[in-house]
């Protein structure tokens, strides 16, 4: 990503180093932004194998990894199929295992199972790596001539399948894009199997991506925004819970790459370390990311914790309760890009669309006292 001047925040984490040539990237920051994180900590390594989940198949999705393959989705279990859309480039035959100011969020995502799911990329978890996760992915056209730089998110040019669907769209978008920790399939003779974990796509290889709905839908996520303020889910059938609290408010708005993708108020991404809220309207950068409190002491997230707080950052009820990371209802299982609603309070009033919002701004979120993303809509 080029950062503008004096002002550089980014979709996830980028780091400076590169691997293979390629920069492991999300979140380009000033060394403003690089002050310690509070209690920063070593990051556990998870690594389940990928499991259907306990709701129905809703859709699958199937990609033939060759030049001019067809993408297709089945909504009967894959008895019939429908194309829409083709890969511009497939996957040459490489995965990357992404490195220490990488996309570490990965090593929370199941093996053989989608890592992250957004409006401008697909990330697909093949193992757990000596020291993180080892992934190649699925992207729009619109990203197929940029460099890392550009995307301002996780990109690796070389471990990626190109497709002409447009960003934000289909395959990335609420059509029929994958929830974050469904399974992903390879194709044999005798019908699809779960992905291998020495799996590496070669050309011609048939991946099968099934979606499944939850048993019980995600309707709406409310935050309270003040230190210590809880965080509620409420589900189809009707129940609330309280799931998490708050660690760090959000008051300001970052340079979010993908967030013009997106369309204002809509989520642009979830994986198991963030959700990402667009405020800008199609083809505009903006918008702020709620953030699982041990995933954001991480060492490389240090920044979260700066004065441009275009983070939300939630933590367990207790010190008893299990670590968000990786956990429905907001980091697995329930969301899919270009989905939700985002609205927000100030002083306790009325509900209100989140305000426009563009580029850095420091006090783009101030006053804000309250903040709903509603799903279902």
């Amino acid at each position: 990503m080029v950062p503008k001047p004096a002002a550089p925040v980014a979709l996830l984490r980028r780091g400076w180093g590169r691997v293979a040539g390629i920069r492991s990237c999300v979140f380009l920051v000033t060394a403003a932004l690089l002050a310690a994180a509070p209690g920063a900590v070593a990051v556990p390594r998870h690594a389940p194998k990928a499991v259907s989940p306990a709701g129905a198949e809703e859709y699958r999705v199937r990609l033939e990894n060759r030049f001019g393959g067809a993408i297709q989705l089945s909504r009967d279990r894959g008895a019939t199929w429908k194309k829409v859309g083709a890969v511009l480039r497939p996957n040459p035959g490489q995965v990357l295992e992404t490195d220490d100011k990488g996309f570490t969020a990965a090593d929370w995502a199941p093996q053989g199972a989608v890592a992250a799911t957004a409006v401008n990329a697909i990330h697909v978890k093949v193992r757990q790596g000596e020291r993180h996760a080892v992934i190649f992915s699925l992207q729009p056209r619109d990203l197929m001539l940029k460099s890392a730089e550009e995307v301002k998110s996780y990109y690796s040019s070389t471990t990626s399948v190109f497709t002409d669907v447009p960003a934000g769209t289909g395959l990335f978008g609420a059509e029929y894009a994958p929830r974050l920790g469904d399974p992903v399939w390879v194709e044999q003779p005798g019908g699809p199997v779960p992905m291998p974990s020495d799996y590496v796509p070669r050309p011609g290889d048939v991946l099968v991506f099934p979606c499944f709905r939850p048993a019980r839908e995600l309707r709406e996520l409310r935050f309270r925004n003040r230190v210590g303020g809880l965080v509620s889910a409420t589900y189809s059938d009707g129940s609330t819970e309280s799931i998490a609290q708050v660690e760090r408010p959000v008051g300001a708005i970052g340079r979010f790459g993908g967030t013009q993708f997106a369309g204002l108020g809509r989520v642009r991404a979830n994986h198991p370390g963030v959700i990402c809220v667009s405020t800008a309207p199609p083809g505009q950068i903006g918008g702020f990311q709620i953030v699982p409190s041990v995933h954001a002491r991480e060492p490389n997230l240090a920044y979260v914790w700066s004065g441009i707080n275009a983070w939300l950052i939630v933590g367990p009820l207790g010190a008893a309760a299990p670590p968000l990371e990786g956990q429905p209802p907001m980091f697995r299982g329930t969301i899919r890009p270009a989905t939700g609603r985002c609205e927000v309070r100030f002083g306790g009033g009325a509900w209100l669309p989140v305000p426009q919002r563009v580029g850095l701004l420091k006090d783009g979120l101030a006053g804000v006292t309250d903040i709903r993303v509603r799903f279902g809509m």
